[in-house]
C-alpha cells in the first residue's frame, strides 16, 4: 500500500472507524472498498473522511487450485 492522505483531520483522542466490504472477487484477486469514518466524542460528531478502493493479488508460480480465491 502506497500513502494514504485523510481529507479531514484525525485528531488525538477520536475514534477512527474503517468499515470495509469486499466488492469483487475472481481466482487470484480482490477488490476491497473501505470507508473512514472520525467519531469525536468530546463534540459528538461524525465525519466520513475518505471512501478507498484496494485490489490485491495472490502470486505464486505453482499456484494450486486452493489457494485461489473463491467467488463469493
Amino acid at each position: 500500500l502506497g500513502d494514504i492522505t485523510f481529507n479531514a483531520a484525525v485528531e488525538i483522542g477520536a475514534i477512527l472507524d474503517l468499515r470495509s466490504k469486499v466488492v469483487y472477487t475472481e481466482k487470484n484477486s480482490i477488490q476491497v472498498h473501505v470507508v473512514a469514518i472520525v467519531h469525536k466524542p468530546d463534540s459528538r460528531t461524525t465525519i466520513k473522511t475518505n471512501e478507498f478502493d484496494f485490489s490485491f493479488e495472490l502470486f505464486d508460480e505453482g499456484m494450486r487450485e486452493d489457494l485461489c480465491m473463491k467467488s463469493v
